[in-house]
């Protein structure tokens, strides 16, 4: 079962506004480019692993495990990963079956890291995607998975409609097996496709799934391949009469988009299928088609090549899109639109988004002026002025009239013998950079503007930081082992933790982001912190969180003796629904009744159980929903709201039941 006090997948009400927060935050930055090495993803995250292969080698025995191999990590983490997943989870066993209950072979089980707002935020280029296939029992087993991250899963096999699976978190003391997917049929969706005289047309029918979660990870070409390897995205041909059938659909909710050269794309949206109902009947009227064409061009008036072009049409009401590319002489036509007014977008490699708004359909003259980007070049070398080969940089904004440093989620690791480092395609802006390296304190360069030329001497001195030591024990005096101890600035709060997106957006005083856990005689040593007065927070699952304020010397040790933490209240139980079934995967909110952000969502285990502990005493509201497919939104019913109140120390047995 996983705790996380700043994730919250129950608060889909207020999903627009957590998209909509996200784009400003990350706004402006440009992608890593791709002749500069990324720093990999936190800890733990691996590419996928696929196990297709697996079939010929299985015998009559078990399913071989799918182990997911992981870098080692410190338990002290300076590689700003907002999940700190250092622990390894037991097994994740499952099995794929038909309606009849019959073993399915071969099906591809995906599992993918659930990500929320604020981790995508921190710079998260890809989520840790792992695969495995159902063997002739159709068991499958996933090992090595970090403990308390939450996975989604998908089952696709090509003789059956896709599903979701049971969503999970490892646990680190304990196996799983989950309960078992079941694939059937699923649903279908056909119709007509014609022209506006009711002439059929041989058009090429997509539908596309809608996915619930908005961030999804991968390029736009990496996500279409996902789509349409496990069955989210599916194309046919429409016959001589204009009729088109697709089937083996998983329940959720579709776009339909039907094009044939000569005519205008026209969608659907969405197609519903739900509560075992298909959409049969579509009607797909294809009018005339419409065309915009133009030109992107540089400062200079010089051609762009190879820029994306993308349309969206802001009026009348749906929106419809269109693509297409430039040619080496700058020109493009982007084709199938309808008649209205569109906005305009277009991106290349080494330059900023070039815009054109309120762009008719029919427009043959459209220039779209895109400008190059800059880039900054410096050294970091140590303060003695001796070069540092090995370093990481991240980019971070600064704005006008808030101190605090917007993130970008671009950063990078170099070796360079001599310090050096460039860093292009950098939009207009202002910006500062936090370098990294082993056995030195994090530190930021100067501030510094982009127009569109290289910025250079943007020098950075690492020097040693100070060590913080400590013991953290309970209010008996016993060492508590597995706490984690994070450094932030001296105006942190513990009310930072509690808002929509935690302490995501960064740290107040821009303090870098620095934890250690303490071992199993409650010791921590934090190495190299920051110089200057700072907070240290204190998490444990069953404790209440603990700020101490303390300071930071270059070259000094500061012994912290021994720090308290008292046990705090906790509520568990078992969920089920209506009929008395366990809820794997389903989830369990915990929020406060007074309309502040405060909120705790655990996901419940292959048994339906639940744990959500370190509680101040309080009044709580508790709440469970189903693991229901994650393409459908599903709201729990108010009717499945409890308020509980819990002392400190109090642990509060209750069984939760959804009522529909």
């Amino acid at each position: 079962m996983n705790s996380g006090k700043s994730n919250s997948l129950a608060l889909v009400l207020v999903a627009i506004f957590v998209i909509a927060a996200s784009y400003f935050v990350m706004s402006g930055g440009s992608e890593p480019v791709n002749n500069l090495p990324a720093i990999e993803d936190a800890p733990g995250d691996t590419p996928v692993i696929s196990a297709a292969d697996q079939l010929s080698s299985l015998g009559d025995a078990a399913p071989d495990s799918i182990n997911i191999a992981r870098t080692s990590t410190n338990t002290s983490n300076n590689d700003i990963d907002d999940i700190f997943a250092d622990r390894i989870g037991g097994t994740i066993s499952g099995k794929v079956v038909d309606e009849n209950g019959k073993s399915i072979v071969g099906a591809t089980v995906s599992l993918n890291q659930r990500y929320n707002a604020g981790e995508l935020m921190r710079g998260y280029q890809a989520g840790a995607r792992f695969q495995a296939t159902s063997d002739r029992n159709g068991e499958f087993i996933f090992a090595g998975l970090a403990a308390g991250i939450n996975m989604n899963m998908w089952v696709h096999h090509d003789d059956f409609a896709p599903k979701q699976g049971a969503p999970f978190a490892a646990l680190e003391d304990e196996s799983q097996t989950l309960p078992p997917t079941i694939l059937s049929a699923g649903y279908s969706v056909s119709g007509k496709a014609t022209d506006r005289g009711g002439n059929p047309l041989q058009a090429t029918v997509e539908l596309m799934m809608q996915p619930s979660d908005a961030f999804r990870q991968g390029s736009t070409e990496e996500i279409l391949a996902q789509d349409i390897a496990s069955g989210r995205h599916v194309t046919v041909m429409a016959d001589g009469n204009g009729e088109f059938y697709i089937g083996k659909l998983a329940e959720g909710f579709w776009i339909l988009r039907a094009s044939y050269d000569g005519f205008a794309t026209a969608e659907i949206r969405p197609i519903m299928l739900l509560n075992g109902k298909n959409a049969d009947g579509q009607k797909v009227v294809l009018p005339d088609e419409f065309t915009i064409s133009g030109i992107v061009l540089d400062e200079q008036q010089m051609p762009i090549a190879d820029a994306k072009i993308g349309v969206a049409r802001t009026s009348p009401r749906p929106t419809l899109t269109g693509s297409a590319t430039t040619n080496q002489q700058g020109e493009f036509t982007v084709r199938g639109l309808q008649e209205g007014s569109y906005g305009l977008s277009a991106q290349a490699s080494g330059y900023t988004n070039g815009r054109a708004g309120r762009v008719n359909a029919g427009a043959a003259n459209v220039e779209i002026v895109m400008q190059v980007m800059g880039s900054v070049s410096g050294r970091v070398s140590a303060s003695t002025g001796q070069s540092i080969s090995t370093f990481q940089l991240e980019i971070l904004r600064t704005r006008r009239g808030n101190q605090q440093y917007g993130l970008t989620g671009q950063r990078y690791k170099f070796d360079q013998t001599d310090g050096t480092f460039e860093l292009p395609d950098l939009a207009p802006g202002s910006y500062i950079l936090l370098g990294r390296a082993e056995g030195y304190a994090p530190t930021y360069s100067s501030s510094f503007s982009v127009g569109r030329t290289k910025v250079e001497g943007i020098d950075i001195l690492l020097k040693a930081g100070g060590v913080i030591k400590g013991t953290i024990v309970d209010g008996a005096g016993h060492p508590v082992s597995s706490a984690v101890i994070s450094v932030h600035g001296e105006d942190f709060t513990l009310d930072s933790n509690d808002t929509l997106f935690g302490s995501v957006i960064g740290d107040p005083n821009n303090m870098p982001q620095m934890k250690t856990r303490s071992n199993s005689k409650g010791e921590f040593t934090l190495a190299n912190v920051v110089p200057g007065a700072l907070t240290l927070q204190v998490e444990h699952s069953e404790h209440l969180d603990e700020l101490i304020t303390s300071m930071s010397s270059s070259g000094t040790t500061t012994n912290l003796g021994r720090i308290i933490i008292y046990q705090g209240g906790s509520v568990h139980g078992v969920a089920s629904d209506k009929n008395g079934n366990r809820l794997s995967g389903g989830t369990v909110t915990v929020t406060t009744p007074n309309g502040s952000f405060f909120h705790r969502t655990i996901t419940l285990d292959a048994k339906g159980r639940y744990r959500i502990s370190g509680l101040a005493a309080g009044t709580y509201n508790i709440i469970v929903a189903a693991a229901e497919n994650e393409n459908v939104f599903m709201f729990p019913s108010e009717a499945d709201k409890k308020s509980i109140y819990v002392n400190v120390g109090q642990d509060l047995e209750l069984n939760l039941q959804t009522s529909e």
